[in-house]
């Protein structure tokens, strides 16, 4: 069983490595790619009296599988996924031919793994919109713009790495705008990211935020001047007051409390509690004056 990596795509545009890869011949003894399935006899000779069967099969991988990034698999539950595998494999009996039981195995392997593994929390200054595709032209576009780069500082400036440069750079911005954009009208058909979208917005730019709608009054009418829209919150809110307004009479009201009048004893009392050495009061004598002198 051989695993086979993908060329570099440096060396190509992205067509190009594609129909490359697809294309490659297998050497290993049974190999898992994207082509044709096919077993025949290897083609190497060892001088024994057996030869060795090169067996393989077609395996379509999907998109989520390029982006390892999403998924946690260090915490992975795999208890639990090869349970789940184990049952939706025993559920069905083995039936079709080899590649049809490769599909189904790929197809239920794939379920379980997306399903159980957790997925990673973006990260608030990752690119939401970044997609493996535009990883794939800017590598190609870096290529590119290398090889005409280092040809013009050799001095021999060649027409055609400038077009091609040309060429990898506007595709790949354009790429990048048509994802934004098509992200950004995304972001806004959920209507729960209307508020978070208002701050991207410019009020000073925007002629929305410099004027204030026209408003209703009590009576249908509407406001048609500044000075107007300017009375009316303050008589909605704050109403004038009515012009007659009536006596309202006398109120019930309690008894007062009898308050007897303080003694000499409570007084001497009080001032024996205060603290020394404070400022002095309205008297403009110490309460020092009154230990010294004696009984006031």
């Amino acid at each position: 069983m051989e695993a086979r990596e993908p060329p570099d795509p440096r060396d190509q545009d992205v067509a190009e490595c594609s129909a490359r890869y697809h294309d490659r011949p297998h050497a290993g003894v049974a190999g898992i790619g994207v082509g044709r399935p096919q077993c025949k006899i290897h083609d190497t000779k060892d001088g024994l009296d057996h030869r060795a069967i090169e067996t393989s099969f077609g395996v379509d991988v999907s998109d989520h599988a390029t982006r390892p990034w999403l998924s946690l698999f260090k915490n992975a539950p795999w208890n639990a996924i090869r349970g789940r595998i184990a049952c939706a494999l025993n559920g069905r009996p083995a039936c079709g031919d080899v590649q049809r039981q490769t599909d189904h195995l790929m197809q239920v392997v794939q379920e379980a793994v997306n399903t159980l593994t957790p997925k990673a929390k973006p990260s608030p200054y990752a690119k939401r919109w970044w997609i493996h595709d535009l990883t794939k032209l800017r590598q190609v576009y870096t290529y590119r713009r290398n090889r005409a780069r280092m040809q013009r500082r050799g001095g021999e400036a060649l027409p055609v790495l400038e077009q091609q440069a040309r060429a990898a750079s506007k595709g790949y911005h354009d790429a990048i705008r048509k994802q934004q954009r098509l992200h950004w009208n995304e972001f806004l058909a959920d209507d729960n990211n209307i508020w978070m979208a208002t701050r991207h917005l410019e009020p000073d730019e925007g002629s929305g935020w410099t004027t204030i709608s026209p408003l209703q009054r009590v009576d249908g009418s509407t406001t048609m001047s500044r000075p107007e829209q300017a009375e009316q919150p303050l008589a909605t809110f704050f109403p004038a007051l009515p012009e007659h307004i009536e006596d309202e009479g006398d109120w019930p009201q309690r008894q007062s409390v009898a308050m007897p009048e303080p003694t000499v004893e409570e007084i001497e009392c009080c001032l024996r509690r205060l603290s020394r050495g404070k400022l002095q009061g309205r008297t403009v004598y110490p309460l020092e004056c009154g230990d010294k002198c004696g009984q006031l």
